[in-house]
């Protein structure tokens, strides 16, 4: 059993007067008890048993918990005076409630017999009374050698322990069940480990691996499980020691492999295995090392040498490292400490790297470094480097121009001396020591003969080689060409925002007067269009029979004209009325709005046969009537155009087209030519006859203009007498009109 981890403060050994010093480690264990826990206590002698219950009665009444322990091997004053020798004023803690102890009469045995369901509520009605009291749980101990006296019922012992894990994990309690090992049979003991989750054996509080759950044990073929479960382990433990038996071998094999060269070392500094890396690197068999003193086969001497890492790792218990070269090249050594469990150094990792590459690296940084000094000098822009406490450090040729002072002058001088705005440009340097960057921070560097340049400042911090910021590194970029090019665009800008306003305000006034003017058109043209076809209608009624066939039929086809031009007026008034009305944004259901539309088409033609079929559950946001207006037309016109057909077919639907929902009016009517495409969604521009398909010729310009309202997009397909297909996307918003696409 793994021994189980419990919580220890500073304080966990004080108060242990009673309990004897080897058994500290036990009581410190009980302290990290949680609520909800069942345990078993297995012991062979009194000194072990209160060793364990004691400690948890005594923690218990601490925490706040109401305390029962049930006596039976002890009389109830042996069990006081090991709870008063451990500094437990018993008497006390009774008065006030918190301490109990009864015998097997009072609890166990309360009816002459055992009952696991009677005890178990009496456990409930228990840790309910303590909770009532203001108690935060219930914390209950029994010396088990009652079931040894045979009373009826005790054969139930274990379906009581095992239905117990049913009863703590739902109440504030729990519990250490006490079995003297000594009196209780081997098989009884095996039961009692199998049916607690937690075992005290010795000075240990274990995690039982070895408990079976209630579901399991309360089953008839517990027995065949438990074979089950210990096959399991068996096959478990022996996975397990192959596993770790080949983690071992990858280790080996990984240590060996490694380029470092690597030794492990007794903390008297005995080479207590090394890799193949430092063997070769010492020129000696590996027998020729292990066994031997570091300082005797790395360096040839007695002793350590001054300075050695591991001896230095041994006074500071951390790394500690140094790099020395050796012929041609430069190794790093490293001594890291290995602790024991009382974290004392019983040894190290001792590593040597071969870091040649690395220090012609830093040669070569070195040259680079000379190399990059000459790219600043050659720079048009200030460059200053300034240290932590606003001293200029270095400075370009740039700089040197922009100030008029020399770099002698300017090193070691206040970086705000050559500024216009010194507060400004302190601000500034403190921000990137503080954020690490600075971007286009705006400043005027100060000539000395009193002109200055307008720049913007980009700066970093830049670090020396242990890794501290050592300084900012700051670039100024002359902005004066720029300045003067932003107030020509500027001045421009304001030009262009009083033409856009002055055009805005030219284009609300030409729409007005469009709008007078129609519908003053509108209203002109009515009155003599009704008196003409007023006039004809009389002439028709009160000379229709001095007048010939050929009169006759010319008076009706001017009363048809004038019918359609008012037609014509009032399908102008509504296109024009769609580009006022104000969106109103919602959901709307297009389908319901297709059925009602295509219902209202059979009502006024009942005769047709033509299937529609509707797409369930299309739906958009947009604004409602606008929609009515698209499918009235679009279903409208499908109806009319398929109207010499015997059978005809209409279909609303929608697909997917460039990630946008596309909805679609399809119909197998008289179709239209492709190539006049663009003029269908153009006012009057027909393609059909009147005499073929009657109508005003505007419908599909409504549609388009309702739809550029709604930022959608439309174009149509089709073939002469093979159908057309309608599709269309809405938006939530108004757009410009886009043109028809085929």
């Amino acid at each position: 059993m793994p021994v189980r981890r419990t919580r220890r403060d500073a304080t966990s050994g004080s108060g242990l007067s009673a309990v004897p010093e080897t058994h500290e480690t036990l009581a410190s264990a009980i302290e990290g008890l949680a609520v909800h826990d069942h345990l078993c206590l297995i012991y062979e002698s009194q000194e072990e048993q209160f060793a364990a219950v004691v400690p948890f009665m005594r923690h218990g009444l601490a925490a706040g918990q109401a305390c029962m322990y049930i006596a039976d091997d002890n009389t109830a004053d042996a069990v006081g005076a090991a709870l008063r020798s451990d500094g437990i004023d018993t008497d006390a803690e009774s008065a006030r409630g918190a301490l109990r102890i009864l015998t097997k009469r009072e609890s166990y045995l309360r009816d002459a017999r055992f009952d696991p369901d009677g005890m178990i509520a009496f456990l409930a009605e228990a840790t309910a009374e303590a909770r009532a009291d203001g108690f935060s749980a219930l914390r209950v101990t029994g010396e088990m050698t009652w079931a040894l006296g045979g009373e009826p019922g005790t054969e139930r012992l274990f379906e009581y322990e095992a239905k117990l894990n049913y009863f703590f994990p739902d109440h504030d309690a729990l519990t250490i069940c006490q079995y003297n090992r000594s009196r209780f049979k081997p098989d009884v003991i095996l039961n009692v480990i199998r049916t607690h989750p937690l075992v005290i054996s010795g000075d240990l509080v274990c995690d039982n691996f070895h408990y079976v759950p209630p579901d399991d044990f309360l089953q008839r073929d517990q027995p065949g499980r438990e074979v089950d479960k210990l096959l399991n382990s068996i096959v478990d433990a022996e996975r397990s020691r192959q596993a770790l038996e080949q983690a071992s071998r990858d280790w080996s094999a990984t240590f060996d492999a490694m380029n470092d060269m690597v030794c492990l070392l007794a903390r008297d500094g005995t080479v207590l295995r090394c890799n193949e890396s430092m063997v070769k690197l010492l020129g000696l068999r590996a027998d020729e090392v292990l066994g031997k003193k570091c300082y005797e086969v790395m360096h040839g001497s007695r002793t350590f040498f001054e300075k050695c890492p591991y001896q230095e790792m041994l006074r500071t218990g951390k790394r500690e490292s140094f790099e020395l070269p050796l012929g041609e090249h430069w190794y790093q050594v490293t001594a890291d400490p290995l602790f024991d469990e009382a974290e004392e150094i019983v040894g190290a990792v001792h590593v040597v790297r071969d870091i040649s590459a690395r220090r012609r690296a830093e040669e070569e940084l070195l040259r680079a470094s000379a190399y990059n000094r000459r790219l600043i000098e050659a720079s048009l822009d200030p460059l200053v480097t300034i240290g932590p406490d606003g001293m200029i450090t270095d400075v370009n040729a740039a700089m040197v121009t922009a100030t008029g002072c020399t770099h002698d002058e300017l090193v070691g001088t206040d970086c705000t001396d050559y500024v216009t705005e010194p507060g400004q440009a302190r601000a500034g340097y403190e921000q990137v020591f503080r954020e690490g960057t600075l971007r286009d921070y705006p400043l005027e560097i100060r000539h000395r003969d009193g002109h200055v340049t307008a720049v913007l400042y980009n700066a970093s911090t830049y670090r020396d080689a242990s890794g501290k910021v050592a300084g900012v590194f700051a670039a100024a970029r002359d902005i004066g060409a720029l300045k003067h090019a932003e107030a020509q665009i500027r001045a421009l800008n304001a030009s262009l925002e009083r033409r856009v306003q002055e055009r805005t305000r030219e284009l609300a006034a030409a729409n007005r007067e469009l709008q007078e003017f129609v519908y003053s058109v509108s209203h002109d043209l009515r009155s003599p269009l009704r008196a003409v076809d007023g006039f004809s209608l009389t002439v028709l009624e009160d000379y229709g029979d001095v007048i010939d066939e050929q009169g006759r039929s010319d008076l009706q086809r001017v009363r048809a004209a004038a019918q359609r031009m008012g037609e014509l007026i009032d399908a102008l008034l509504s296109l024009s009325r769609l580009g006022r009305r104000e969106i109103d944004l919602g959901q709307v259901d297009l389908s319901a709005i297709a059925r009602r539309a295509v219902g209202e088409l059979r009502e006024a033609d009942p005769e047709r046969q033509v299937d529609v079929v509707i797409e369930d559950g299309l739906v958009a946001e947009a604004d409602s009537a606008l929609v009515d207006v698209v499918l009235e037309n679009l279903l409208g016109n499908a109806w009319k155009f398929t109207a010499r057909r015997p059978s005809a077919r209409i279909e609303l639907g929608s697909i997917q087209r460039d990630g946008r929902l596309t909805f679609f009016v399809r119909d197998d009517g008289a179709g239209f030519d492709p190539a006049y495409v663009d003029k269908l969604f153009t006012p009057f521009q027909r393609l059909h006859t009147a005499e073929q398909f009657p109508g005003t010729g505007i419908g599909l310009a409504t549609i388009a203009r309702v739809l550029g309202r709604l930022g959608g997009t439309w174009w149509a397909e089709g073939v002469v007498d093979r159908g057309a297909t309608f599709f269309f996307t809405l938006s939530g918003g108004d757009a410009d009109l886009p043109r028809a696409v085929q």
